[in-house]
């Protein structure tokens, strides 16, 4: 394990406004281990999940991930990006699949390793469960959820750990790309990918998120 962690958290949700780069800058200069941000939010509401679009505009997204990428190669450190699109549905993940490449290509950058992974639940999955005698739960008195419900919904994401972002860094990834997550996953993976014990990796994961 190393003796101390460094963890650059450029913006509260990525895309949402976009982040102030000479602030960043600075923050990069004085070095780091890993560049990471959440692009998600339920704030938003659910129209952008159900729609399967972004709240943030496209412009404002390319602009962090632009500065965030650039900065990671140069420094030669991961960069972790979760919740990608503010809600982190496979279409919004492959969106910064696609502008991560674009970028690439436009700067010219070396080659690095690109991972991904996504996080929508197939609707069937869910009624087969239901069906199979595993009911998902209602929260705080909520009624189970029944197959009249299920069939009214447009789209199931479920929020990811920090076990796929391990695994992907395990795996040597550069640049990692995250369905819906939880937020302090993100930062959470990369202190538990270090080595550091359980405890101390979630609570930086809550005090960066």
């Amino acid at each position: 394990m190393t003796k101390s962690l460094k963890v650059i958290c450029p913006n509260g949700h990525l895309g949402f406004a976009p982040l102030k780069t000479e602030s960043f800058r600075i923050a990069v200069e004085a070095g780091t281990d890993y560049i990471a941000a959440d692009s998600g939010s339920d704030d938003i509401g659910p129209v952008p999940l159900g729609s399967d679009t972004c709240a943030s505009p496209r412009a404002w997204q390319e602009h962090d991930l632009e500065v965030m990428l650039l900065a990671a190669r140069k420094t030669g450190k991961p960069m972790i990006i979760g919740s990608a699109g503010d809600t982190g549905t496979n279409s919004r993940v492959d969106m910064y699949v696609e502008i991560i490449r674009d970028l690439a290509r436009k700067h010219d950058l070396a080659p690095f390793r690109l991972g991904w992974f996504y996080s929508e639940v197939d609707k069937e999955a869910v009624r087969a469960s239901i069906r199979g005698g595993s009911p998902v739960r209602g929260l705080d008195g909520r009624p189970d959820l029944d197959e009249a419900e299920l069939d009214a919904t447009d789209r199931i994401v479920a929020m990811a750990g920090v076990h796929p972002f391990r695994a992907l860094l395990e795996e040597g990834c550069d640049v990692i790309i995250g369905g819906r997550s939880s937020d302090s996953a993100i930062f959470a993976a990369a202190a538990l990918h270090e080595g550091f014990p359980d405890a101390q990796a979630y609570y930086l994961g809550k005090v960066l998120e």
